[in-house]
This record gives structure tokens, sequence and C-alpha cells, in this order.
């Protein structure tokens, strides 16, 4: 059985459409698996269902490279967290382009903390 459909019940036919949208050329399976291993504890707090919900909303997320965009922008989104944002939409924040997440980030600015 394939890792998505074992660690986050996806059905085959999700696992397979997934994958089609997010493995590039030079992605391995491998490389993939690290992502979602990296985000599922520091993005979605351990929660498979949080995951799994991004994953199928906003598969591009996994498109991006780790070191240079994914771990970054977790970073931002774990400081906005500690600073009292409620930030629960990691998905779209992911998957933007660089421009769109700096754009994305100034919405915050009107914010109030919880």
């Amino acid at each position: 059985q394939c890792y998505f459909c074992r660690e986050f019940e996806l059905s085959q036919k999700q696992a397979d459409r997934l994958l089609r949208k997010v493995l590039v050329d030079k992605q391995s399976r491998n490389c993939l698996q690290q992502k979602v291993e990296y985000l599922l504890p520091n993005a979605f707090g351990d929660s498979r269902k949080k995951m799994k919900d991004a994953m199928l909303k906003n598969p591009l997320m996994l498109k991006q490279a780790l070191d240079q965009t994914i771990k970054p922008r977790v970073e931002v989104l774990q400081l906005l967290r500690s600073a009292g944002f409620n930030v629960t939409e990691h998905g779209p924040l992911l998957s933007m382009r660089n421009s769109e997440f700096t754009n994305g980030l100034l919405l915050y600015k009107s914010w109030s903390p919880e």
C-alpha cells in the first residue's frame, strides 16, 4: 500500500491524483515524503486530518522546495502563531509564489492577536 494511502487514509485514486499534481521531474517520492514528514509536526501539529485536508485542497504546497521555500515559510507561520495570531490555513500560504506570500503576510498586519 502506498505511503499516502497508509498514513493519511487516501484512496489510491486520491494518492495518484496528488502525485500527478506534485511530482516534478527531479523530485522523487522519497523527497515528497520528506516534505510531508517535515510539515506534519511543524505546520500541522501532527494532525493527519489537517495534513490530509491541506494536501487535497492545496497539493501545490508539496511542489515547493523544502529547504528554500517550505521551511522558511513554516518558520514565519510558527512565529505568527507564537505571537498570538490564529494561523489555521497553511496550505494556501505554502503554495503561493514568493510575491503572493509576501502580500499574504501583509494581511496579518491588520490582525490583532487572539
